[in-house]
């Protein structure tokens, strides 16, 4: 009897961890690969024009970014206690977001980790947003095909969607006559923006570590009480956030790919102007 239960709450472990993996695994890899990226662009960057320079260039960027702290404050019911949307400091900070909540809240708990992390969900939708503005049917039609059902629930296959449809909105958004377009530029450069502050600082990181155990605890008891009448449910509403994780990493990954680039162009004036010198 009780290695039986030993082996039901196993299963359900298993199936818990099987289903973050899956839905947050990919995506917030793919935040982390941008991260370094961003630092590597704003050090290149800075040694070519000036860090403050590049600070007020993507300043829309940084807004975004704590925008997306705030989006979620409110979500999760925490009290903003301060907020400054741009706001450059000597200790390296460029803008802020103090939020309080009630601790006996497991809701609000939750909500540390998403809000966190806010930057990257916030900053990816408006990506999306974006690129579903400047190509129109063409951003749409793809992201709605990526995130169609597939019946898998694997990593792989997430990975596999989402560099169909970055290459399908890449094909779309080098197209010569949209390239020639005002629109296409000025949303490249809030892409670029939002991009390069998609980044946790230390603080975001320790923030979003105590929502983060009870997010798991959470996903736990659902698969413990469903999987006892069914673990089809708990695979479906897995399958069913997939969906959107999925249209996340192809946001994501866009992004990364344009700063890839970014830092190539960085790179090459860089090396020119050592070599001038």
């Amino acid at each position: 009897m009780i290695q039986s239960i030993l082996d039901y709450i196993a299963r359900a472990g298993v199936l818990t961890v099987e289903q973050l993996a899956i839905v947050l695994g990919p995506v917030l890899i793919l935040a982390f690969i941008l991260d370094y990226l961003s630092r590597f662009v704003r050090n290149r960057a800075a040694r070519i024009l000036s860090l403050n320079f590049y600070i007020y260039l993507t300043a829309p960027g940084v807004m975004i970014h704590e925008l997306g702290h705030a989006f979620f404050c409110v979500i999760f019911r925490h009290r903003i206690v301060s907020m400054h949307l741009f706001k450059p400091g000597r200790d390296g900070t460029l803008g802020s977001v103090e939020h309080a909540y009630d601790r006996k809240s497991i809701y609000q708990r939750i909500g540390n980790f998403f809000i966190g992390t806010g930057p990257i969900w916030f900053g990816t939708a408006l990506v999306c947003l974006l690129a579903w503005y400047l190509l129109g049917p063409a951003a749409s039609d793809a992201l709605r095909d990526v995130a169609a059902p597939r019946g898998g629930t694997d990593i792989a296959a997430t990975a596999g969607q989402a560099a169909a449809v970055v290459w399908q909105l890449f094909r779309s958004l080098l197209r010569p006559s949209l390239l020639a377009t005002w629109r296409f530029w000025i949303v490249a450069y809030f892409i670029f923006c939002i991009g390069s502050h998609i980044t946790l600082s230390r603080s975001d990181i320790r923030g979003t570590l105590g929502g983060f155990v009870f997010l798991v605890a959470l996903v736990l008891v659902f698969d413990l009480l469903t999987s006892s009448f069914s673990e089809e449910f708990s695979l479906r509403a897995c399958q069913q956030l997939l969906r959107g994780s999925v249209v996340f990493c192809a946001g994501i990954s866009l992004v990364v790919c344009l700063n890839l680039l970014l830092a190539a162009v960085l790179m090459v004036l860089s090396a020119a102007i050592q070599f001038v010198r």
